[in-house]
């Protein structure tokens, strides 16, 4: 960790490094009762660095793979039950890192293309957390005429060969956190660079079937990530707020915002939001389970316009359907809690409410006696609105009203410094 830190280090300080790819996998199950110490050096070294880490998600060796994804539903499923010990390696846990599995590739015709790879591990990660983050194309396993995979890479010596693996998906990932980077001068947060990443991306055709609900997250995580520059670029019907701040000890944030007029009928608002929240909060490895010490909930709320209180609008994008308890338990299951990333969504298509006033809040949670970090917490949210059916220009009338209540904006991605409350 010593050696991995100061080439890191170094790295960053002769060519600005900061997206790391670590495509190397410890051949053994994620401890259940400590956070292994290998996850913990990275964590470490990426927060004292301010560089990302993107590792794979581990393969399972050829007598271990589970069978081609099936296109009937059930087939899937039972195949999925009836696998065993493909639970994700170490590193692959680690908190800070992006994890990423592998999916068939698009090209497949003897298998189901995007369908997550056979010998892809799945999550979850250390007592829940989702792993693997991402998925991209890393090869199918069943290789074809001539040992073709669909997926070809250099090798030192100058040949291109076939070959498969989350090895390979995971540096495509990397790319697309390095261009992010790129793009953006080097100016976000390594949380923003995340944040970012993630909230652009989409669950695989294969998998967007309700009745995936229960074994999604860990077979993809928050799914196949976009290509940078398009998703950086944006588009007519659809605008994207970035907020990156430090969180104080007894300040929470609330980012008031109107709701795009496009999409607004007498304040009955329709339309998609959706917000991903990355933090890098304390951890301490001696808690066991409760490791992280802090967590941040984002939230999108609209104004009653009866009581003028603001009425809770989003939800986590893996709590299942239903009215369930929020009880400690499902609040960990359903929204995350004590994950140090968040996506939550609202969709409507006729419209909601009686007011175009809205807001983004983040608020915190300590574990008992746990001493709020004096540097506070980093953190970086990302909002975007937009209309599903692409017709209006919700990018203009965020953007105009944003210029109203006198926030900067930018062409490639709306920065908004947000005000912290007490």
């Amino acid at each position: 960790m010593h050696a991995l830190n100061d080439e890191v280090r170094k790295a960053k300080e002769a060519v600005g490094a900061r997206i790391f790819c670590f495509s190397h996998n410890v051949e053994q199950l994620i401890p259940s009762a400590t956070y292994d110490e290998l996850s913990l050096g990275l964590d470490q070294i990426a927060v004292a660095n301010d560089v990302v880490f993107v590792v794979s998600a581990g393969n399972l060796q050829g007598s271990s793979h589970r069978p081609e994804w099936k296109t009937a539903h059930a087939a899937a499923l039972s195949d999925l039950a009836a696998a065993y010990d493909d639970r994700i390696t170490v590193p692959g846990d680690s908190l800070f890192s992006v994890s990423v599995g592998a999916l068939n590739p698009r090209s497949c015709t003897s298998h189901v293309a995007e369908a997550p790879a056979r010998y892809s591990r799945r999550g979850p990660g250390y007592k829940g957390h989702v792993k693997p983050d991402l998925v991209h194309f890393g090869g199918h396993a069943a290789a074809g005429p001539g040992g073709a995979t669909e997926l070809r890479v250099a090798t030192t010596s100058g040949n291109v060969i076939w070959t498969a693996g989350t090895s390979f998906s995971a540096p495509i990932v990397a790319k697309t956190l390095a261009r992010i980077d790129q793009l953006t001068d080097g100016k976000l947060s390594r949380e923003a660079l995340i944040a970012l990443c993630i909230h652009g991306s989409n669950n695989p055709t294969p998998l967007t079937a309700s009745i995936f609900e229960g074994v999604r997250r860990d077979l993809v995580g928050y799914g196949l990530p976009p290509a940078a520059e398009g998703f950086l670029s944006g588009d007519p019907s659809s605008a994207t707020l970035v907020f990156m701040d430090v969180l104080q000890l007894k300040k929470d944030m609330f980012f008031q915002f109107e709701w795009p007029k496009c999409l607004s009928d007498s304040g009955s608002c329709r339309g998609k939001a959706w917000a991903t929240l990355v933090y890098t909060p304390p951890v301490n490895e001696a808690f066991g389970a409760e490791l992280v010490r802090i967590d941040l909930e984002v939230s999108l709320h609209q104004r009653n316009a009866k009581t003028q209180k603001f009425d809770l609008r989003s939800k986590n994008v893996f709590k299942p359907k239903g009215a369930a308890k929020d009880t400690e338990e499902n609040l960990i299951k359903g929204s995350l809690k004590w994950n140090n990333v968040k996506k939550v969504q609202f969709h409507s298509k006729q419209g909601v409410g009686q007011s175009s006033q809205w807001q983004v809040s983040l608020k915190y949670l300590e574990r008992a006696e746990e001493a709020f970090p004096l540097a506070g917490v980093p953190f970086a949210i990302v909002l975007s609105i937009t209309d599903p059916e692409q017709a209006e220009p919700v990018y203009q009338d965020m953007r105009a009203a944003l210029s109203t209540g006198l926030v900067q904006t930018a062409d490639i991605h709306l920065l908004a410094k947000a005000q912290i409350k007490s």
